[in-house]
């Protein structure tokens, strides 16, 4: 199993890179995320790889850090995804947005990913939801409720571009001031909170 790979960069294409290391060419497919942010040609670069080994083919996957491989396989798991549309997913977003939404059950969000319709969206959270949470950061992770409504309108309102800490500060009090309110009220009341901090 190739794990890793240190070389020069020689080429770019529209989803995948060659890397010259101790004199051999080897293409590396990789997020389109890692690619705009990859240095021009003839730079020194490193990569976490995943092997995948068909009976005709042998392909390498890249990341940058071993954190999105583990995601990467985290994926290939789940019934219907393989390699290819794995590194579709992780095309869109970062590794944080892409744990959140599965963590929160956050369908909106999931749907919207090329590929991704309504019944792999909810296989990635039944089959993927606890595994993610390990990895999320603590005031991600504190922020995952067992509370559907709490869920969906953290959700919503990190969708909307409220970050962790904001939405913490208010949901508290208004789940608590508004047990019976339905999503949209919630949100609405959620809004005019957030405006006075």
């Amino acid at each position: 199993m190739i794990s890793y790979i240190k070389g020069q960069l020689i080429k770019k294409t529209a989803n995948s890179v060659i890397i010259n290391a101790n004199g051999l060419g080897y293409e590396v497919f990789v997020p389109t995320v890692l690619l705009t942010r990859l240095p021009s040609n003839l730079t020194e670069i490193e990569l976490f790889t995943y092997l995948q080994v068909k009976e005709d083919v042998l392909q390498l996957y890249g990341f940058s850090t071993w954190e999105e491989k583990e995601f990467f396989m985290l994926l290939l798991g789940v019934s219907g995804i393989g390699p290819k549309g794995a590194l579709t997913i992780m095309s869109y977003g970062s590794l944080e947005q892409l744990q959140k939404a599965i963590a929160l059950g956050d369908l909106n969000f999931l749907t919207k990913l090329p590929g991704i319709g309504k019944k792999t969206a909810q296989r990635l959270i039944v089959e993927l939801k606890e595994k993610v949470q390990t990895f999320l950061p603590a005031e991600v992770s504190e922020t995952i409720s067992d509370s559907p409504v709490e869920n969906d309108l953290f959700a919503a309102l990190n969708a909307l571009g409220y970050q962790t800490a904001e939405i913490n500060k208010i949901l508290p009090r208004l789940l608590k001031e508004n047990p019976n309110a339905d999503e949209p009220t919630l949100i609405k009341k959620a809004l005019q909170l957030l405006a006075k901090y």
